[in-house]
């Protein structure tokens, strides 16, 4: 009876040391690239200048690519980008905004937004297509904003 209950943890122990590799490996794979900026030129639509948003690279050197950053110094902003056809970046990020009001006083304003970028690898100047779903205050409102986009390296 003592022998079965030792092989249990031992065989437990054996098959941890066997898979520990493959799993740190995974995670050596991940590299951090740096920061990103960008400008939407269409930002005037929303009464606002041209402003650039920072955003954190990380790869898994397949041509895939993580996004995560802050959008006006309070949203956090996440996504994804791929190296595309035709030497391209293909770039989806999106958010969420809450004003923090409440529903009693109607100044409660939540919405939430998806930025597609298409941008040549070469000149890191290209397209976007953004999606703003206000979802409150009631009736449910979407706008489509289009435009150019320019990438830069941040300081």
């Amino acid at each position: 009876m003592k022998m079965s209950r030792c092989i249990f943890p031992m065989i437990a122990l054996f098959m941890i040391l066997l898979l520990f590799p493959l799993l740190t490996e995974a995670q050596d794979d991940v590299k951090y690239l740096g920061n990103i900026c960008y400008i939407l030129d269409s930002d005037e639509l929303l009464g606002k200048p041209p402003a650039g948003v920072r955003i954190g690279v990380m790869s898994f050197g397949t041509g895939r690519f993580i996004l995560s950053g802050v959008l006006a110094g309070i949203i956090p902003i996440n996504g994804s980008a791929f190296i595309g056809q035709n030497n391209t970046i293909v770039i989806s990020l999106y958010y969420s905004f809450d004003s923090g009001g409440s529903l009693e006083s109607g100044s409660l304003s939540s919405s939430f937004s998806v930025i597609y970028m298409v941008v040549d690898a070469q000149t890191l100047k290209g397209t976007h297509t953004t999606m703003i779903v206000q979802t409150t205050p009631e009736p449910l409102s979407i706008k489509t904003q289009r435009g150019g986009v320019r990438l830069f390296l941040c300081n």
